[in-house]
Formats: structure tokens, sequence, C-alpha cells
């Protein structure tokens, strides 16, 4: 699940106090599906900003969703020194994957590396990382 907006008790006062709870949220067990907790009553509807965020979520829900063109592997180490770097590269490499239609998976352990795993991807970057040795 991933929430995208969360209810916060403090401005308001629930019936039932439940803590932080997500209140939209989407989930990558499908496509295209949001859940919207909000507007229990027919007063959402009246508001400029319910109407905005339901119309989006319906749009978003319809569009086509668009297949990765192929996918890159990253291997790198995390932490430490290599931590300034590899964090801004990482960041930049999902903007540029977004922009140009490719997926991107990210490890930082050779373990489960071999030939059938990297059979699925079309690029491997390594990223500040020791050379990799497949024997």
């Amino acid at each position: 699940m991933h929430v995208l907006a969360t209810a916060d008790e403090k401005s308001y006062k629930p019936e039932i106090p439940m803590g932080d709870h997500p209140m939209i949220w989407i989930t990558p067990e499908f496509d295209r599906a949001v859940y919207i907790g909000i507007g229990h009553d027919t007063t959402a509807c009246t508001d400029p900003n319910f109407t905005i965020l339901m119309r989006d979520a319906i749009l978003w829900t319809a569009s086509p969703v668009r297949k990765p063109d192929f996918k890159a592997l990253v291997l790198t180490e995390r932490g430490g020194q290599h931590e300034g770097f590899v964090k801004p590269a990482l960041d930049w490499l999902k903007a540029y994957s977004d922009e140009k239609n490719f997926e991107v998976t990210v490890i930082n352990k050779t373990d489960i590396i071999d030939e059938a795993y990297l059979s699925g991807f079309k690029v491997f970057i390594q990223l500040d990382y020791p050379p990799l040795r497949l024997d």
C-alpha cells in the first residue's frame, strides 16, 4: 500500500480516535485503483477541493497503464563514503527512467545474481560498487 494522505486527528474531534490512519491510498496489487476515505456525508461534494480530488482520481484510474520499454538492474553499495554520490545518482536515475519509460531495480548485494536473474534485464549498472565476477 502506498499512502497518499492520512487523517490528522489534531485537526478535528473524531468520535472514535484511531491515531494516524490512511485516508487516500493506492496499492501495487491493482494497476489503477485508488481508495478515498473522505466524504462520509454529502457536504464534501460541495467542497471544490474534494471535487478536484475525485476528478483527478477518476482521470488517473481511467488512464492507460504503460508498460516499461525495458528493465535496468542497478547494483550499488549504500551508506558510508558512497552515500553522498549514490543517493543523488539514484534520484536522477529514477527521474530519468520515468521520463524515458524504463524500470529500475536497485540491489545492494550480489547473492541473488546469476545468469537466470540477469536475463530479466536489458541494462546492468554497477553504481559505485566493486567489480562483480560471475564465476
